[in-house]
């Protein structure tokens, strides 16, 4: 009778899809949301029982993310250009007036427009404008939220770097005719490191925790030949690039009250690519 009781509660508990504490009935905001890893967040983070609000610069494009999501759980579509002050004030009232209130804030939003400049040809404005979004603009959104907490409230906050923030770059990887990862997109990565360590220094007294996810390669088939996945493979102590869905699950628990004790941590996540 004993295994069978709690054979039902454990089947019940996997069923309801819920496994991190303090993800249930939670408002988290993703930036970036419609993206490789920003999708598979939302995704994992509805799967918890959150209520995830899905942004990006595109209403439509968020809005049409979410009707082919909405298996997922709780999804709501959010207009937000992070490299935008105006843009920033105007999400967080149009969150107030739909009554949501996010605690939790997942920052995966990066200007990849950006990217494609060949190595020469790079200027300021290309530096400036990555860095706007992906360490400004995210930061300015994640103070917006905590802001806006009540007194009595905390609050979880992830931010997104790359192995290219950590090590250098092995150049030998890029099959030719393939663009490599950029410097200025190292550089920005590099940022998000430091504003992580400093903010969990800032709101630590409040209960308010700031850690970062340091990404490895993700295997996008759409980017990706097969000759560079194959140099990336032989780098990875695990022989592979990531999915999307395992970068999706360090985010969760970062989240989650899981990691109640975890601030101010760059977690690497790439299959041990940094280990050697």
């Amino acid at each position: 009778y004993i295994y069978t009781a709690f054979h039902f509660r454990f089947a019940a508990f996997v069923t309801k899809g819920t496994y991190m504490r303090g993800l249930s009935d939670k408002t988290v905001l993703v930036t970036g949301g419609t993206g490789l890893i920003g999708g598979a967040t939302c995704v994992r983070l509805a799967e918890e029982g959150a209520r995830v609000v899905v942004a990006s610069r595109s209403y439509e494009k968020a809005e049409e993310w979410c009707s082919a999501h909405q298996n997922a759980g709780t999804l709501t579509a959010l207009a937000l250009d992070v490299s935008s002050a105006e843009g920033i004030a105007a999400a967080f009232d149009r969150l107030r007036a739909d009554n949501l209130h996010p605690t939790i804030l997942v920052a995966t939003a990066i200007d990849t427009r950006w990217h494609a400049t060949p190595f020469e040809r790079l200027d300021y404005e290309h530096f400036a404008g990555i860095g706007r979004a992906d360490v400004a603009g995210n930061f300015l959104v994640a103070r917006r939220l905590v802001d806006d907490l009540r007194d009595d409230e905390s609050a979880s906050i992830v931010l997104f770097s790359s192995i290219y923030g950590s090590a250098g770059v092995e150049h030998s990887i890029y099959p030719e005719g393939m663009m490599h990862s950029p410097v200025h997109y190292s550089a920005t990565k590099a940022a998000v490191q430091g504003v992580t360590r400093w903010l969990a220094g800032y709101w630590g007294a409040r209960g308010i925790r700031v850690n970062a996810i340091v990404s490895g390669g993700v295997r996008d088939e759409n980017r990706q030949g097969d000759e560079f996945v194959e140099r990336y493979n032989r780098r990875a102590m695990l022989g592979r690039m990531g999915y999307p869905r395992e970068i999706a699950s360090a985010a969760a628990f970062l989240a989650s009250d899981d990691a109640s004790y975890i601030t101010g941590t760059c977690l690497d996540v790439e299959g041990g690519l940094l280990a050697w």
